[in-house]
């Protein structure tokens, strides 16, 4: 099992989109449910319910307004609103940031494998040619 903190950037923005999309299919095969009729404490978790609750206890004010007035008030909700931006820039910035760490981290295993090996006897190197030259 791998870590969160292990992951590289690009590859959490891919496990973040993936279970975004879950949980929203989860999120409307739930509403779907309420609509036919299911129970909402089946559905719903405590806190949920108590915010609906809250919500439901609350009480109304009826503003009295004309269609013009509460056309030019309300937000205006378009799918714009909801886009993920993606900063392009910033990407590439944390590429270029991984790129450097991977190459440093490689610099540093190939001076440990080089100090590994000076420390070998001639038999040992041998045995590893033998090895590597059967494989």
């Amino acid at each position: 099992m791998v870590k969160i903190s292990e992951i590289g950037n690009k590859q959490l923005l891919k496990q973040i989109l993936k279970y975004k999309k879950i949980l929203d299919q989860l999120m409307k095969e739930r509403e779907s449910r309420r609509a036919k009729g299911a129970p909402g404490a089946e559905l719903y978790t405590p806190n949920e319910l108590a915010k609906m609750r809250q919500v439901s206890s609350a009480p109304k004010s009826k503003p009295v307004a004309s269609e013009a007035t509460q056309e030019s008030t309300a937000p205006e909700l378009s799918a714009a609103s909801f886009q993920l931006e993606i900063d392009v820039d910033e990407i590439e910035r944390l590429k270029d940031e991984e790129e450097k760490a991977k190459a440093a981290k490689g610099e540093d295993e190939e001076e440990v494998r080089v100090t590994q090996l000076l420390q070998l006897s001639k038999d040992q190197i041998a045995e590893l040619k033998k090895a590597a030259k059967k494989k």
